[in-house]
């Protein structure tokens, strides 16, 4: 299942992983719609990749993946 690293505006210097079973490499740069904390928030697919950093019970999947949306 490939695993999404996602750009968030918010104040920490780092990726988060998330679950996306339609991403594409050709999504890089797209915005995503994912769950963060108690609430949803848009960020940039930044890498796809096989496995993730952190647990598998800590994968949270996307919400939405804008691909109509031109890719940055």
């Amino acid at each position: 299942m490939p695993i999404v690293q996602v750009a968030l505006d918010i104040p920490l210097s780092r990726l988060f992983d998330y679950e996306a079973p339609t991403a594409t490499a050709a999504d890089i740069g797209r915005r995503v719609l994912v769950p963060f904390g108690h609430e949803d928030k848009v960020g940039i697919i930044s890498a796809i990749k096989t496995d993730a950093d952190c647990t598998p019970e800590q994968i949270k999947p996307i919400k939405a993946l804008w691909q109509d949306v031109p890719a940055l």
